[in-house]
């Protein structure tokens, strides 16, 4: 358990600090991103959760980048976060990769209506950010991976010529 911890927590520390350290944008993303697989219980299901968080995130930035372009106004904006949101919600517990394809869009359309970026800065730092945290988690969860040594299903010989 503690390793766990130590593992998810320097992870997801070194993704955020690298992206802060490099001014790209929005640190937070990272964390997020970073903390997506390595929450999974296991090296395999990290893997999984990492490839979905890939698929999800480039297929929302194509949806994304489809909405942003529409130049939605504030009120029109706040309806499509609103619709966004319900994709999300009916489809994330299902399926993470298609509820990403909503959440994607979401979060950018959120940013821009607080602060207004160009729409290829915000699909570029979205991009780098996913591949920049799932860079950093996957290396953290391959090298502290526990490798487990099969165990023998004999018991261990009780030589009673050992005790003598």
């Amino acid at each position: 358990m503690g390793s766990h911890a130590a593992r998810y927590l320097l992870g997801i520390a070194a993704a955020g600090v690298t992206v802060a350290t490099t001014g790209i944008g929005h640190p937070y993303w990272t964390y997020v991103t970073a903390s997506v697989p390595m929450s999974a219980p296991d090296l395999h299901a990290r893997l999984i959760r990492a490839a979905q968080r890939v698929i999800g995130t480039a297929a929302g930035l194509g949806v994304a980048a489809l909405v942003l372009a529409t130049h939605p106004s504030s009120y029109a904006a706040i309806i499509l976060i609103a619709v966004l949101q319900a994709c999300t919600e009916l489809t994330t517990g299902r399926n993470y990769s298609l509820g990403l394809v909503f959440f994607t869009p979401m979060a950018l359309l959120l940013g821009d209506l607080m602060l207004p970026a160009p729409i290829d800065t915000l699909l570029t730092q979205r991009a780098l950010e996913t591949v920049i945290g799932l860079t950093i988690a996957l290396a953290a969860t391959v090298i502290t991976h526990e490798r487990r040594t099969p165990q023998s299903r004999t018991p261990p010989r009780d030589n009673l010529l050992d005790r003598a």
